[in-house]
């Protein structure tokens, strides 16, 4: 795992595990940050998304660009069903995200 995927890794999980909200749609709104090639990364901030409509709603933008530049990732399958959930769920929250 490279340095840069682990430092991600940690910052993703240590958002979560502390309850960070605001932290956690920091990174995955981050510009600069770049998620292709890890999957690790991936899994870890589908798991910290809490796929509830009205969660959904409130950060639809950040979770749509964030779909968009993960959609391409190769992950596990409980992340891939997730992630498929979650797109779902932002269709119908009103966004343009395609659901492939």
């Amino acid at each position: 795992m490279a340095n840069g995927e682990w430092e991600l890794l940690t910052s993703i999980v240590t958002a979560n595990n502390k309850r960070d909200h605001a932290t956690l749609y920091r990174i995955l709104a981050g510009d600069g940050v770049d998620f292709s090639d890890k999957p690790r990364c991936v899994h870890a901030a589908m798991n910290a998304i809490e796929l509830l409509p009205e969660h959904v709603i409130r950060h639809k933008d950040v979770l749509s660009a964030f779909v968009k530049r993960v959609d391409a990732v190769q992950v596990d399958y409980v992340t891939a069903f997730r992630l498929e959930i979650l797109k779902d769920l932002l269709v119908h929250a009103g966004s343009r995200v395609s659901n492939k």
